[in-house]
């Protein structure tokens, strides 16, 4: 792992304040922001909450990053 994707799970949390900004993140070609809200995703979502999932996928205009979320839910 590198230092953007634990940035980002320890960013997660805190308040969900920083949910529309890091979705936008995640359309970014394979760098650091994109790590930054892949660490951050794959913390939020981790409890398997499906009404929160299906909250950013509906927040998130971009399908890549409409499946992104998807995978950081599993």
């Amino acid at each position: 792992m590198d230092a953007p994707y634990l940035v980002g799970n320890a960013l997660a949390k805190e308040p969900p304040e920083l949910d529309r900004e890091l979705l936008a993140w995640m359309s970014d070609e394979a760098g650091p922001r994109r790590a930054v809200a892949e660490g951050y995703f794959v913390r939020r979502l981790s409890g398997g909450d499906l009404e929160l999932r299906n909250e950013l996928i509906d927040l998130t205009p971009d399908p890549r990053g409409k499946a992104r979320v998807l995978l950081y839910a599993r």
